[in-house]
């Protein structure tokens, strides 16, 4: 008897809690409410854009469509939608009693499905329009001529309301775009609520009663099945949080984040994850856990530098002068960088990456960094190897050279009347290959340990001469290649051609990645 009680009371809380899996939810937009002139056809677009992302994105399904237009209240839009689901229960089979021939179903069923929707309210909070005149330059014949043309620019602010059947507010959604076109107002204006709404995808994907939920098939090596894919609008790159459930005191329930994984392979009604943190068993409850896709880093590491000289004297000399600027720098192999760096999530491994730095040295550089990568996932380890192609440089103020009032001074085809500022600006491009080793503790948060070989191979720097006390339109400057015979280098007391810095080298450093 004991054990018949057990096993009963063992079924009784697997089925209490049993994984949920996400059905398509049920969703009504009400026509778009404007208190501003818009363009003809404007609301009917509007309209058009924001259904077609609720279905797109395979979570929801549009219903009263066809009578969206008839009603001018929310209200009684809702009273029709809801009337129009007591009629769809009275003929599902599943409730027809077949002694009696007739539908019958419990009250409080019939209260729960008939209010299982939400209603969708946009509106056009701002909007402006104007036209200018901008100029356009175009090239006709090798000659570079101007004309001026009409820019129609659009600024659109919306809001999209979500509400309960029952007329509580969900979830409110905001955004403001500005658009301009060259050919009509009307496309400055589509163009403006594409903006507006693109984020509404992401939006509903954070609110709580719309992320998808679903539960694990199988657990296969480090591969995890799991139930729903593309037809529930998952996609590779996708996040979901291991949730366990606790009951206790017959009444209370606790949800616990035991886990996390993401999506590697979509398949239609299943797809193909990889764990990250936790240990998940099959029947274990799954819950949309959704970024953005980005990630701002901050990076801090030792990059090559290799000056050799301690002092440079960089001479310019001309028929009409002769400057020297004698320079002291620090001999050496690296300096230590820092800076910030932007990477975007493509799926689910490839990376974008943009990257700027500062070199601490004497002189400083600057260096910025552009490319792409693939990260190899190893539970909460993760490898990222990439290639980004770089560009760094300096800057640096030489002094002035001071031009006798009674005389001027030509630099190659400009002519001087005043003292001149010089300095020396340039830089090299290159590629850096790498490689890292990724620990994330959390979903939003990883640190990470880089290296890699930086090649440089392009070396362009030059004098540049301006006068002082000129500028805009009025400004008298010129640039002299250091490749020009009469510029060379003194390193050390010894004469050369070519400037004493390279950038090439092995380098590594320390990253830490903030997701979001």
């Amino acid at each position: 008897m004991f054990k018949k009680i057990l096993f009963l009371l063992l079924v009784f809380y697997s089925l209490s809690f049993s994984a949920v899996v996400s059905e398509r939810q049920e969703v009504a937009v009400f026509p778009v409410f404007s208190s501003y002139e818009l363009p003809s056809g404007a609301a009917m677009y509007f309209d058009n854009q924001l259904i077609g992302i609720l279905s797109g994105m395979k979570r929801f399904e549009v219903i009263g469509y066809q009578y969206r237009l008839d009603y001018n209240s929310a209200e009684r839009f809702i009273q029709k939608i809801q009337e129009l689901k007591k009629q769809a229960l009275s003929q599902n089979p599943k409730y027809i009693d077949e002694d009696l021939g007739i539908a019958v179903i419990p009250a409080s069923e019939m209260q729960r499905i008939v209010n299982s929707f939400f209603v969708f309210i946009p509106s056009i909070t701002g909007f402006h329009t104007r036209e200018y005149q901008v100029e356009v330059k175009y090239n006709e014949k090798g000659k570079i001529r101007v004309k001026f043309v009409t820019e129609y620019e659009a600024v659109v602010s919306v809001s999209i309301k979500i509400i309960t059947a029952e007329g509580k507010l969900l979830s409110t959604y905001n955004a403001s775009q500005k658009a301009t076109s060259q050919s009509n107002p009307m496309e400055a204006y589509q163009s403006a609520i594409n903006s507006a709404i693109s984020g509404v995808s992401f939006h509903l994907r954070n609110v709580e009663d719309f992320k998808i939920k679903t539960q694990i098939l199988k657990v296969e090596g480090g591969d995890v099945y799991i139930e729903l894919g593309q037809n529930r609008g998952i996609f590779p790159g996708h996040e979901y949080f291991i949730q366990q459930e606790t009951k206790f005191m017959d009444k209370f329930t606790t949800k616990t984040t035991t886990g996390l994984i993401r999506v590697r392979e979509v398949n239609q009604e299943y797809s193909i994850a990889t764990v990250i943190q936790g240990y998940p068993t099959v029947g274990d409850q799954l819950v949309e856990a959704p970024m953005g896709g980005g990630r701002f880093n901050i990076w801090a590491g030792m990059m090559p530098m290799k000056i050799d000289a301690n002092k440079l004297e960089i001479i310019y000399i001309s028929p009409s002068m002769s400057f020297t600027s004698t320079e002291s720098f620090n001999r050496s192999s690296y300096a230590f960088a820092a800076g910030i760096s932007l990477e975007l999530e493509l799926g689910y491994a490839f990376l974008f990456d943009t990257k700027i730095g500062i070199y601490i040295n004497n002189p400083l550089a600057v260096n910025f960094d552009a490319g792409f990568g693939y990260e190899l996932y190893f539970g909460q380890l993760s490898t990222v190897i990439g290639l980004d192609f770089s560009a760094v440089g300096i800057s640096k103020y030489l002094g002035v050279y001071q031009v006798d009032w009674w005389n001027n001074v030509k630099v190659k085809n400009t002519t001087f009347s005043d003292d001149i500022n010089v300095s020396l600006n340039g830089g090299t491009l290159g590629i850096k290959p790498n490689i890292s080793i990724n620990f994330q503790p959390s979903q939003r948060f990883k640190i990470r340990a880089f290296g890699g070989y930086a090649l440089y191979f392009a070396p362009y720097y030059q004098l540049y001469f301006e006068q002082k006390g000129t500028s805009g339109d009025d400004k008298v400057s010129e640039t002299v290649d250091i490749n020009d015979a009469n510029v060379f280098f003194l390193v050390d007391g010894k004469t050369q051609k070519t400037i004493p810095m390279d950038f090439s080298g092995l380098y590594g450093g320390i990253e830490v990645i903030f997701r979001f």
